[in-house]
């Protein structure tokens, strides 16, 4: 896996979020305080219920001003980009 590093943040020190189970909850079936999301692979799309962690958001954006912020999962491509783009919403904090 390679990581872009964006000259703006050339300089500064990373920051690795592993996404699963440290920044989210990710289930195929609904539970307690789930959000529904939806995740293309290939021609299918699935369905997962996913609860962030208290102040997820917050924190990432707040050391993303500091630090180069990277996510990382065993999961596929897709399943991180949905992860990603609900977290970041306008693609400030990942790439």
């Amino acid at each position: 896996m390679r990581f872009p590093r964006a000259e703006h943040k050339k300089f500064m020190k990373t920051i690795a979020f592993d996404i699963d189970e440290t920044l989210l909850i990710c289930k195929r079936v609904e539970f307690s305080n789930s959000q529904k999301v939806f995740i293309k692979y290939g021609k299918s799309i699935i369905e997962a219920f996913v609860r962030l962690r208290p102040n997820t958001k917050e924190i990432v954006q707040k050391l993303s001003k500091h630090f180069e912020i990277v996510a990382f999962t065993a999961g596929k491509q897709e399943y991180a980009d949905a992860i990603c783009k609900l977290i970041d919403p306008d693609g400030r904090i990942f790439d």
